[in-house]
């Protein structure tokens, strides 16, 4: 039983590791557009500040 646990597991890692690189590649692929304009609005902030 445990081996079916540790393989579940390891299944698991796999599929993090796929989902990660399919993401990366679609970021390539549109862009980072949405992390640029998220890290934007606090640098607005910050000049808004000053």
């Amino acid at each position: 039983m445990l081996e079916l646990f540790d393989r579940l597991a390891e299944i698991a890692d796999f599929l993090a590791l796929i989902f990660e690189e399919k993401r990366d590649e679609l970021e390539q692929v549109f862009g980072v557009r949405h992390r640029a304009a998220k890290n934007f609005l606090p640098i607005l902030d910050q000049d808004r500040r000053a």
